[in-house]
């Protein structure tokens, strides 16, 4: 038996969907609404912040979600980037963070962000940053108020600098709270030399950001 043959207009109308579909994509992507790589995701979080070109210098992780560090003179920003067609390309592309880094002293850019993730309940503080001062060793990031209850919680997160390679003057770390407590984020970063001596006092006030995001999922 001969396969029965697809009448022409039904093949022009698969032809004429996907030509459409096609197009969606195109101008999704040419908004910046649609990214398929980190450097697409990248350029889209400048277009919607409006910064500026940025450049990449850090590339870490929380849980399961990709995180993409990038500067230029005036903002620290940070761009997540995790192919999902259920969740997470609705995300790719808007910065978790900008910092406005014009005030910053110089040779001192950091910031800090809050992921929360809604399936643990535990809180994941993180700081980084970039520092380009001679002998800097180290930073300690803390907070300087006072809690006004017994149900706050204020870490304090410490980091060694890079001192050699692609990531020198880079500094990361990151710690995971338990979900039954307010966190209080640092406010203060200090740099240290070797001998635990302040070369520099920088406030991260407003340099924190906020996001909730399911970190175990397997997608």
């Amino acid at each position: 038996m001969k396969p029965k043959r697809v009448p022409w207009p039904r093949r022009k109308k698969t032809l004429v969907w996907s030509l459409t579909a096609a197009l969606l994509v195109v101008v999704l992507m040419a908004g910046h609404f649609l990214c398929f790589t980190p450097g697409q995701a990248l350029r889209a979080a400048e277009f919607h912040a409006a910064t500026g070109r940025t450049q990449l210098v850090l590339e870490r992780s929380v849980g399961n979600l990709p995180l993409y560090f990038s500067r230029n003179d005036q903002v620290l920003m940070v761009t997540p980037f995790r192919p999902s067609l259920r969740y997470d390309w609705r995300n790719n592309g808007h910065p978790l963070l900008v910092v406005d880094c014009t005030r910053d002293p110089e040779g001192v850019r950091a910031g800090g962000l809050h992921v929360w993730d809604p399936e643990s309940q535990d809180s994941h503080l993180l700081l980084f940053g970039w520092v380009d001062l001679p002998g800097a060793a180290s930073v300690v990031a803390h907070y300087t108020g006072t809690a006004t209850s017994s149900s706050y919680d204020s870490p304090e997160l410490t980091a060694a600098i890079v001192q050699a390679g692609a990531e020198k003057g880079r500094f990361w770390t990151e710690v995971t709270l338990p979900g039954d407590a307010i966190h209080l984020t640092p406010d203060q970063l200090l740099v240290l030399d070797q001998t635990g001596r302040t070369l520099c006092t920088y406030d991260l006030t407003g340099h924190w950001g906020y996001a909730s995001y399911p970190l175990s999922e397997t997608r």
